[in-house]
């Protein structure tokens, strides 16, 4: 597999997650042409045909698996449209894909013109400064909601929180993959994992950031067999974003106080257990969980 089909599979990946910075910055039209251009960049990426047999067999049954799906949608009176059959497609594929790319050795692939990569940090860097405006313009409006992004039919502050953290994931991979020397290529890298979280914290959700933490902690237990050096690597660059992370919260007033808020909302979850009215966001979610299964065969 050569490095430039690579670098289009791991772009292809960073612009499906790109779509809701993308949506903010260019409108609907931005986001569906991140989407597509995505879509597109790893399905020409990817050798789909490796070992024809076990892709056949994986196709074969990851289709049955979808169309269940689907069949269970119809069966259930579900409202469907042809979107979802074209996202019943796209997951396809994609899922295709990925069985496809698991299959390849990427210690095969030689990395050269390693600068080709910097587009993914800078795209993140513009795409989490126009979220922090967008919501710093929004929550300045007392019609809106604190953590709203307006419309939410196209974008919810949960939503954007947990696909900063795709991002986040994303530059960090490639950022500890590549053997940069470039000081500045690095420096890029950084603010661009630094804008990430920033945008994860200014939207106070506590699903993604437990979400990164967990992910974190499965990184880190994965490395246990490696080198010391490769541990020691991980836990002085994780420390280092950190360190700078508060440091940069703590110049710009609007987001020191969502870290303060941040904070407040996960001693209010840590309270729940002892008093429900503590947090009424998860005493929200424990009605619906409780009426659904109440009701789950009706």
């Amino acid at each position: 597999m050569n490095f430039l089909k690579f670098f289009f599979i791991v772009l292809g990946i960073f612009l499906l997650s790109f779509a809701t910075n993308a949506y903010v910055l260019f409108g609907p039209l931005g986001k569906y042409s991140s989407l597509f251009l995505g879509f597109f960049l790893i399905w020409y990426g990817v050798p789909k045909f490796l070992n024809f047999i076990y892709t056949l067999n994986f196709s074969f049954f990851s289709l049955i698996y979808f169309s269940l799906l689907m069949i269970f949608e119809i069966l259930g009176n579900h409202e469907i449209s042809i979107l979802n059959f074209v996202f019943f497609i796209i997951c396809f594929l994609l899922f295709l894909c990925g069985f496809c790319l698991s299959k390849i050795d990427l210690k095969l692939i030689k990395y050269n013109r390693l600068n080709f990569f910097c587009i993914i940090p800078f795209l993140t860097i513009v795409g989490s400064v126009s979220l922090l405006l967008y919501q710093y313009s929004l929550i300045n409006d007392e019609s809106l909601t604190y953590r709203g992004y307006g419309d939410e039919s196209d974008l919810n502050a949960v939503g954007v929180s947990f696909v900063s953290g795709l991002i986040f994931i994303i530059n960090y991979s490639v950022f500890i993959s590549l053997n940069l020397r470039s000081k500045f290529v690095k420096f890029i890298f950084v603010s661009a994992l630094i804008s990430s979280l920033a945008v994860m914290i200014s939207t106070l959700s506590r699903g993604s950031i437990l979400f990164l933490i967990v992910l974190s902690l499965i990184y880190l237990y994965n490395l246990r067999k490696s080198i010391n050096y490769s541990i020691f690597n991980f836990i002085s660059i994780f420390t280092g974003i950190i360190l700078l992370f508060t440091i940069f919260f703590n110049f710009i007033p609007f987001l020191k106080f969502r870290m303060e808020s941040i904070f407040n909302r996960f001693y209010s979850l840590m309270e729940f257990s002892k008093d429900a009215s503590s947090d009424l966001s998860s005493l929200e979610r424990t009605n619906y969980y409780t009426f659904f299964l109440k009701n789950w065969d009706q």
